[in-house]
Parts: C-alpha cells; structure tokens; sequence
C-alpha cells in the first residue's frame, strides 16, 4: 500500500542523498546541503503556498524484518517526496513536484503517488488545476506525458528550457484539470 505521509527533517536527508544522485532533473542545478533540507523543513510548516508529503510503502514482512532504524523496526519504507508548490489560491492552480528514489521507479510506484497528490489537490484543497514541467534530461517527460494523456490533461512541449551539462533541453508542460481528473478516475473504477 502506497500513502502520503509528513514529511520529518530525516526524510528529507535522505531526499537529499537520493536527489542529488539524479540532478539533471531539478531546477536546483547544485547539491543540496543539509542545511538546505533544514532551511526548507522550517519553509515547509510556515508557507501556505506548499504542501508537501512523504511518499511511504508498507513493507512485507520479509522486508520489515530486514528494516530497522535504531534498532527499532518500522512497518514503512519512505521512497520518495511529492505535493504541490506554487499554490495560488486565488486562481485554485498548484505545480505538482515528485521524486521517487531510483531504485523504486518503473514500478508503479509515481502513478499511485500521484493520485493520491491529486486527491489532495481536488478533494481536498479544492484547487481546480495542476500542472507541472518536467526536463528532458531524463524519462521524466515519458512518465508524465502518459499520466497527462490518461487522465484528460494538456501539454506542450518548449524547447531551451533547461541548461545541463553544458547544453540546453526541452522541457514538457502539463496540467490537469479537477473535472477531466475525476471524469478519467471514475473510469478506471
């Protein structure tokens, strides 16, 4: 089972280390410090313009006997970060962010974590769209450009959006909307 969970200054260290492993896909073209993660911790319980959770998979039980933490055993696997930046309340929009640590992509893993950042977003929140841009320096176009499609969104795709590595990328932007999003989710059901 997939669910979205507070986020504790722990969980973003270890974000931290997995993020800066996979640069190439953030704004941030630079390590992130720990003091970074502490400065953006404090960030987190004060500005009403982000909301932010941990992305966590209950463990099976041969897992949870492998994971322990202090020597105290936790039934849980924090394995990514996702939620909504940008808020605009007056014009219910958010950018939804996402980051799924390497080693649990390709899984099925995002698509859920995403619906549940989406049902915050409109269940929830009551904001009418999300959108996102997502660089092409990794798949990551891909993997939204399929959640977009299957759930009745818009994109388009800009070129000279991100400069990495000593050239620039495109870049693909999306939004999904509240109506299409529930219309597409009752399908599925």
């Amino acid at each position: 089972m997939i669910e979205l969970c507070a986020l504790t200054l722990d969980d973003l260290k270890n974000i931290a280390e997995w993020r800066n492993y996979d640069i190439a896909s953030f704004r941030t073209g630079r390590p992130l410090t720990n003091a970074d993660q502490e400065a953006y911790f404090q960030r987190l319980a004060t500005d009403k313009t982000i909301r932010m959770w941990g992305i966590r998979q209950t463990l099976e039980l041969d897992e949870l006997a492998r994971t322990t933490s202090n020597g105290i055993e936790f039934p849980y696997e924090t394995f990514g970060y996702g939620g909504l930046e940008n808020i605009d309340w007056e014009n219910r929009t958010a950018e939804i962010s996402l980051f799924i640590r390497l080693s649990h992509r390709l899984k099925g893993l995002g698509t859920k974590a995403v619906d549940l950042i989406m049902q915050q977003a409109f269940d929830y929140m009551s904001l009418h769209t999300v959108w996102g841009e997502a660089y092409g320096t990794t798949t990551a176009p891909r993997f939204w450009y399929g959640y977009t499609c299957r759930h009745g969104g818009s994109s388009a795709t800009f070129t000279d959006r991100k400069y990495f590595g000593g050239r620039y990328y495109s870049s693909f932007i999306f939004q999904v909307t509240d109506d299409k999003w529930r219309e597409k989710c009752a399908l599925y059901q």
